[in-house]
């Protein structure tokens, strides 16, 4: 297997070190007249929620790691009925429907959103979109290579942006 990550892949790695950091930066506040108090996604009483997204971040993250620098090959099969872009793919997506649903959630009235849900909610979407977006381009430039017209796609006069939006939509 080849050695060098994709751009999706190095995406996926670099989403899973920034998803740990900021899980453990002021996730949930409480304040009450002069009493305030934070918990970071791995405080008491966010664990169902909250943790899960930095845990499927780096659960991808390592995934990429092991069988692209390791020496670990993803089975063949696949791992409980998924493929490796499949299986990516469904991490990627859990992470970010965990946190959108940690924003929409009905809170009590004395709660707020800290700083470090915000970084891990930005990070766990745009983490989703770019991982499809990067994963849809490397796909297209390996087909338009083997097919020998890799010259026809990318040589379009076309702005890159409206390219990679339209390979995305």
């Amino acid at each position: 297997m080849e050695k060098n990550a994709t751009p999706g892949e190095i995406l996926v790695m670099a989403g899973a070190g920034l998803a740990l950091v900021f899980s453990f930066l002021p996730f949930y506040k409480v304040e009450f007249g002069n009493f305030s108090d934070n918990t970071s996604a791995w405080g008491s009483g966010l664990f169902p929620v909250a943790t899960l997204i930095p845990i499927f971040a780096v659960i991808a993250g390592v995934m990429v790691a092991l069988v692209r620098f390791g020496n670990v090959r993803y089975p063949p099969g696949g791992f409980l009925g998924f493929g490796w872009n499949s299986l990516l793919l469904a991490l990627t997506f859990f992470a970010a429907l965990l946190a959108i649903a940690f924003l929409i959630a009905n809170k009590p009235a004395a709660t707020s959103l800290g700083f470090g849900f915000w970084f891990v909610l930005i990070g766990a979407v745009v983490w989703a979109y770019l991982r499809v977006i990067f994963e849809v381009l490397t796909e297209t430039v390996q087909w338009e290579r083997w097919e020998g017209t890799i010259e026809y796609t990318f040589m379009a006069p076309l702005a890159r942006p409206v390219h990679l939006l339209g390979m995305g939509v």
